[in-house]
């Protein structure tokens, strides 16, 4: 597992001096219908729900890429189902 988010990605800052990161995705394990469920709520961001479910906001890239969740502030909804994977 990566120590810090940050570690497969680059930030591109564009002409307007907007930045984006742009990283690399996680080495998932199998797909598993195992994995317990969770539901965004209104106001709770991605890291926020990571912290609720894992106790720390830091792997929210782990929740992201096994939901195929690109932009965790753009691709997000309140009422969407995500499945938690376990950490690795």
């Amino acid at each position: 597992m990566v120590n810090n988010i940050y570690d497969l990605g680059n930030i591109i800052t564009f002409s307007d001096n907007t930045q984006m990161l742009v990283r690399g995705l996680s080495i998932l394990p199998n797909p598993s219908t195992d994995y317990p469920t969770t539901v965004l709520q209104d106001e709770v961001s991605l890291p926020l729900k990571t912290f609720q479910v894992y106790g720390n906001h830091k792997p929210w890239y782990l929740i992201a890429d096994y939901n195929n969740i690109i932009n965790p502030f753009e691709d997000t909804f309140p009422g969407m189902n995500l499945v938690v994977p376990n950490l690795l």
